[in-house]
C-alpha cells in the first residue's frame, strides 16, 4: 500500500492512508524519516560533485556520484536556508521549443533545456492531524 500510495497518480493517496489507517501511523512517520535521511546524504559535496540516490522501488536502491567535469549543470545547484535545490534526472530530455534554439547537446534537436523549475508546497493543502 505505501508504495502504491507513493507510485500512483493521486497526490492525496499518502495523505489518505496516512488518515484512514490509524495503526500505520507510526510506522509511516519512521518511513518518512528514513526517505529524509537519505537525502541527506545527497547533493553537492565540497569537491562539486553531486552525490544522488534513487530508490527504484522496494528493496531496490542506487547511488552515483556525478562529476562536475562530465555534468557541467551541477555548477547551478545551490541550497540556502530559504530555498532548497532537487534534482529530478530522466532519460527524456527536458525542453521547450523557442527560436530553434538547440538543447540537450544533441545534434539537430531543437529548444532550450530548462535550467529552472520551481516546486511550492501548497499553503491551503491538507496536512495530517498528529
Amino acid at each position: 500500500a505505501y508504495f502504491d500510495a507513493l507510485s500512483g497518480d493521486n497526490p492525496e493517496a499518502f495523505y489518505d492512508l496516512y488518515k484512514n489507517n490509524k495503526e500505520w501511523r507510526k510506522d509511516l512517520g519512521r518511513a518518512v524519516c528514513l526517505c529524509l535521511e537519505k537525502l541527506a546524504s545527497t547533493g553537492v559535496d565540497d569537491n562539486g560533485s553531486l552525490n544522488t540516490f534513487w530508490a527504484a522501488g522496494p528493496r531496490q536502491e542506487w547511488s552515483a556520484v556525478l562529476h562536475p567535469a562530465d555534468h557541467t549543470w551541477i555548477g547551478f545547484l545551490k541550497d540556502t536556508p530559504e530555498k532548497g535545490t532537487l534534482v529530478i534526472s530522466s532519460e527524456s530530455c527536458l525542453e521547450f521549443e523557442i527560436g530553434g534554439g538547440v538543447g540537450c547537446r544533441t545534434i539537430g534537436n531543437k529548444g532550450y533545456t530548462v535550467l529552472e523549475t520551481c516546486l511550492e508546497i501548497n499553503p491551503k493543502g491538507r496536512r495530517p492531524k498528529t
